[in-house]
């Protein structure tokens, strides 16, 4: 199976990283779009807990892990077999998705419009899958407007940061921000990138109340003493912890946790 990215995933039995998120997208315009019955559709590294619900359909992933075929649905009940595996050592490739398994989730929304969420071109195939879906859906039914819009998360391009942080024996802590990736600092403990995170929180994120969601990637512990830590900054509206998905996991490897953030301005939180 070929790359989705380009770059390989790191193969080692643990990652050192933790990660800051910030919600941006491309060619968004939600508030023009709301008024409208619309559908969303997603990949299976959204890591949704539960039902997906009316609504949203998610294109599934495929990762070969060994020798079985993991399918990365977007329900994190199945993640912990994943990186049980990838403790293991062993080595998971990954595909994307084809045009038609896009086209399949278009179809199976029952909405006048969908917004169709992607990481960017530039780290997958998914964004090229996922117009030509659209434009496939457009020559059949033609009525129904498919947006495809680039979510700005670089996931994959962690890849190459792991690799050589594990080499180091230090834990990057890193922010990714409009499809880019930038170092917030280097610490060895656990402890330090805790800090370092909450620190980030502090200074980066404004006054303003905070939808926050803790990621990690088979690190349970070390997400709920974060979410303490962020809980504590009296910023939060809502939090959650989901398990990061195996298609991101396949990059930053175990080990690794971090949290995304969006400010509500005033909005109560969903």
């Amino acid at each position: 199976m070929s790359q989705p990215t380009g770059i390989p995933p790191t193969r080692y039995p643990s990652a050192h990283m933790a990660m800051t998120c910030q919600a941006s997208f491309t060619e968004a315009r939600l508030p023009s779009v709301t008024a409208l019955p619309c559908g969303l559709v997603v990949d299976g590294s959204a890591a949704l807990a539960g039902d997906p619900g009316h609504g949203l359909a998610v294109v599934p992933l495929r990762i070969v892990i060994g020798d079985q075929e993991f399918v990365d649905d977007g329900h994190t009940d199945a993640y912990a077999s994943f990186y049980m595996k990838l403790r293991d050592g062993a080595a998971p490739t990954t595909s994307t998705p084809a045009p038609g398994e896009y086209l399949d989730a278009f179809r199976a929304l029952d909405a006048e419009r969908v917004i169709c969420l992607t990481i960017p071109a530039r780290w997958s195939g998914m964004y090229g899958a996922a117009n030509l879906a659209a434009d496939m859906l457009a020559d059949e039914e033609g009525h129904r407007r498919v947006t495809v819009m680039e979510t700005e998360t670089a996931i994959a391009g962690l890849s190459l940061v792991a690799r050589v942080s594990n080499s180091l024996h230090v834990r990057p802590v890193l922010r990714l921000r409009g499809g880019e990736t930038g170092r917030v600092a280097l610490t060895r403990t656990v402890s330090g990138s805790l800090d370092a995170l909450q620190r980030a929180a502090a200074e980066q994120l404004g006054a303003a109340s905070q939808w926050m969601v803790v990621f990690h990637a088979d690190a349970p512990a070390e997400a709920d003493a974060l979410a303490e830590r962020l809980r504590a900054t009296g910023r939060v509206a809502r939090s959650e912890i989901v398990p990061l998905s195996p298609i991101a996991g396949a990059y930053t490897g175990p080990g690794a946790f971090g949290f995304a953030a969006l400010p509500l301005d005033g909005a109560v939180a969903p």
